[in-house]
């Protein structure tokens, strides 16, 4: 899991330097062509966040562009890349996580942590689901990292 990504995207909804107009939880972005709207929800900003890795691409039969990671083509098992299969290769988070953070509607407080949030949620409601999301996980691989220091050294004494 890459909560450096998640931490940098939960920071940019924060100062609200947005690419966007205005916030949109209930949709990507709002214009066909690949740049900003005027309004679009936290993946529809990863473009602008993160230019290198993202694009808007516009699908066929779609009305307008979509984030979408940059990876041309797109291998096996990464298509068809849309973009919450674009979010789970970039963050390395599963499905049911992609869903919680960036579907309304999607989320699982009781696994996840956060609330649960419809397509009127600020990107303030979103970034507060990225922050409790981030703290269970960081929490977690501390609790793993202190657990396997610990092992090590009782390993190293038995050792002596």
């Amino acid at each position: 899991m890459r909560l450096d990504r998640l931490r940098k995207l939960y920071r940019h909804l924060m100062r609200g330097e947005l690419g966007h107009k205005e916030f949109d939880f209930s949709g990507y972005n709002n214009v066909r062509a690949g740049r900003c709207g005027t309004a679009g929800c936290a993946l529809g900003e990863m473009p602008i966040l993160d230019h290198e890795n993202w694009k808007f691409k516009v699908r066929p039969g779609r009305q307008y562009s979509q984030p979408t990671l940059r990876i041309d083509p797109p291998a096996e098992p990464f298509w068809p890349l849309d973009p919450i299969r674009s979010a789970e290769i970039y963050f390395g988070i599963s499905a049911d996580q992609a869903a919680h953070l960036f579907i309304p509607g999607g989320q699982r407080p009781r696994s996840f942590s956060g609330k649960h949030l419809e397509g009127e949620a600020t990107r303030y409601q979103v970034a507060a689901n990225l922050k409790a999301f981030i703290d269970k996980y960081a929490k977690k691989a501390k609790e793993r990292r202190l657990r396997n220091e610990s092992k090590r050294r009782r390993t190293s004494t038995q050792a002596r």
